[in-house]
Order: structure tokens, then C-alpha cells, then sequence
């Protein structure tokens, strides 16, 4: 959580301006005091990440505190509103290095995308709770030179704004343009801000809207080819046979005793089916028993007579 320390900033002007900042990030806490003089002693016992002052007509001592802050605590942003009663005080202000000033009466939507973009970037370290994208459209609006040094697990790539504009980017394999597309690809990527480039020309002449469009197109086509890819993959899994599959490993498993048994079982029963014969109607037995010849016809109506022989009621009474 970002900690921003407001001195001497009014609640409405406060509460204004932290809603605005609001509709960026929630990521970020204030601390105040009326006092410039504490600023020093507030820094030393809580860490601060950002500080943002209202100064009303400013006495040299408060100049002299700022000019001090800036030079002890060079890694904190320092936003100062103020209304430049006289020339001296505006010539004071502007020259102390490291400050950024906003004359009054200020802009403070303009001030909440100023306090955003210095709690992401963290002057000269790495860039939170801001897309890439974001990043490249605020740097375009407020005419930041630096060198991003953007990278991944895997990847690293590099691009170079002078004054907003991006005039160059590089990955190992890609330059310039396509080296731009293939940047904004990335997924979650971690953002560092570098000293601004030099001696570096200028190599890209598309406008940067026009890339990160482009590049959203491209990252949406990738995703979208990953899902058939899938999508295809799965088709295929669905065509093979749960069933054949476990039955061949089965068979794959059992020794090779019992496979040879399982196939001589297989051929046996083939060769029972084929030479099974067919069925004869009772017509058909009855037909062929009377068209025997009269020797056979003759043994065979004996044999019939004696199986269906009736005793004699003589016997029966023995």
C-alpha cells in the first residue's frame, strides 16, 4: 500500500482530489500534517512514498525545506501547488531540481493522473498497479523521456521515449515496430524505468495509438488461435475409444500364456459356428423316413413297431 503525506492540503481540495486518484487505484493510503516543518521528521519515522504540498504564499524558510527534501529524499516525488505572488518566488520554485509545481488555481484531475503515474512509475524503479499500455498513453500526455525496460521470466525487451514519444524498441529478436507488438504481448510483465536513452534516433513512425492497437489485435488473434489449437486437440481426444483403449492395455498386461489361450478359444469357437449344422423341420425327418428304401424301410418300421411294442394281456397277468 502506497503512502501519500498531504501538508497542508484543505479536506474538500483533499477529498477531491484522493476520489479522483480513486478512479486509478485504491491502492494507496494518506497521511497529513499542516506543517511543513514536519515533513522531515515524518519521513524518517514512516515510510512515504509520495508527498504532495499546498503552499500559500511560500517564505524563503519553506523554500528552503523543499530545496532540502529534494536533495535528502531524491526518490520521493515531490508535488507542490502554489500561486507565484511575485517573480522571485516563481524563479525559486522552478529552480529547485527534482520538484514538480502546479500553479494555482490548479487542475486537480490533472494532479490525480500526475500522483498515479508517480506512484506506479516510483521514480526510477518499477512501475505498479498500471498496465504497459496505460503507461505509454500517460508518458505520451506529460512528454516523459525514459527507457522502459520491460521483462518477463523468459523474455526481456526494451522501449525508448524522448519527450512522450516512443522512437524505438528492441527485443533480442525483433526491432522497432514489431519489436513493439511483441512487447504489448506479454503477459503481466514486470515494468522498469531507465535513464532516458541517448544518442538513439528515431526509428518508429507510427503514432502510439495506432500501435497499441495493433498490438491488442495481435495479442487477441494469438489468443484466439491457442483455443483452436485446443479445441482440436480435444476433437481428437474424443475419437478414440475409451473401451478399445482399456482392452488393449488389458491385453498388453496379461501374460502371453493367456493371450494364446484367448486366441485358440477364438478360433475354436469360429470353426463350431461354421460347421454347426442347419436345423431340419419335423416335415422334412417324416419326408425322408418314408422315401427309405424297403430293406431299410422295413428294419426300421421293426424297430419302431418294438419300441412302441403293447404287451399282451397274457404277460401282463403273469
Amino acid at each position: 500500500m502506497k503512502k501519500i503525506l498531504a501538508v497542508n492540503i484543505d479536506t474538500i481540495n483533499l477529498n477531491i482530489i484522493t476520489s479522483l486518484l480513486n478512479e486509478h487505484t485504491d491502492q494507496f493510503e494518506v497521511l497529513t500534517t499542516e506543517q511543513i516543518g514536519e515533513i522531515n521528521d515524518i519521513i524518517k519515522k514512516l515510510t512515504t512514498d509520495l508527498i504532495v504540498i499546498d503552499l500559500d504564499n511560500p517564505t524563503p524558510g519553506d523554500l528552503e525545506i523543499l530545496s532540502y527534501i529534494t536533495k535528502s529524499y531524491p526518490k520521493i516525488p515531490l508535488l507542490v501547488m502554489t500561486a507565484f505572488e511575485t517573480a522571485e518566488i516563481e524563479s525559486s520554485i522552478k529552480s529547485i531540481s527534482g520538484l514538480r509545481y502546479f500553479e494555482k488555481p490548479a487542475d486537480f484531475k490533472e494532479i490525480a493522473n500526475t500522483l498515479f503515474e508517480e506512484l506506479g512509475s516510483g521514480v526510477g524503479g518499477e512501475i505498479h498497479g498500471i498496465s504497459l499500455s496505460s503507461f505509454l498513453q500517460m508518458s505520451e500526455m506529460e512528454k516523459t523521456s525514459c527507457t522502459l525496460k520491460i521483462r518477463t521470466d523468459e523474455q526481456t525487451g526494451y522501449l525508448y521515449l524522448v519527450k512522450g514519444a516512443l522512437i524505438a524498441a528492441e527485443t533480442p529478436e525483433l526491432k522497432n515496430e514489431e519489436a513493439v507488438y511483441e512487447i504489448l504481448g506479454w503477459e503481466n510483465p514486470t515494468i522498469e524505468i531507465e535513464d532516458p536513452p541517448t544518442g538513439q534516433k528515431k526509428e518508429i513512425q507510427t503514432p502510439l495509438m495506432n500501435l497499441l492497437m495493433e498490438g491488442v489485435r495481435r495479442k487477441d488473434e494469438k489468443a484466439y488461435g491457442e483455443k483452436d489449437t485446443e479445441k482440436t486437440k480435444l476433437k481428437q481426444a474424443k475419437k478414440i475409444s475409451i473401451k478399445s483403449a482399456a482392452e488393449l492395455a488389458a491385453e498388453e498386461e496379461a501374460p502371453p500364456e493367456d493371450k494364446d489361450k484367448k486366441t485358440k478359444e477364438k478360433k475354436k469357437k469360429g470353426k463350431t459356428k461354421k460347421e454347426a449344422p442347419v436345423s431340419a423341420s419335423f416335415n422334412e425327418v417324416t419326408i425322408g423316413f418314408w422315401r427309405q428304401p424297403p430293406a431299410t424301410l422295413a428294419t426300421s418300421s421293426a424297430k419302431f413297431s418294438s419300441f412302441f411294442s403293447i404287451p399282451s394281456p397274457t404277460s401282463m397277468r403273469t
